[in-house]
């Protein structure tokens, strides 16, 4: 479950890598991270 997870995590932070070159805002990088954020807290439970 854990290295699922980590998949999944690698995956959404290589999107939000591709999302900054595409379009360098602030904005979508913070609400990227958000969304990291909550999936870790989820991920973890």
């Amino acid at each position: 479950m854990a290295l699922g997870s980590k998949a999944v995590g690698n995956m959404v932070l290589d999107m939000g890598r591709s999302m900054d070159l595409c379009r360098s805002s602030n904005r979508l990088k913070r609400r990227q991270q958000l969304l990291v954020q909550q999936f870790l807290l989820v991920s973890s439970t």
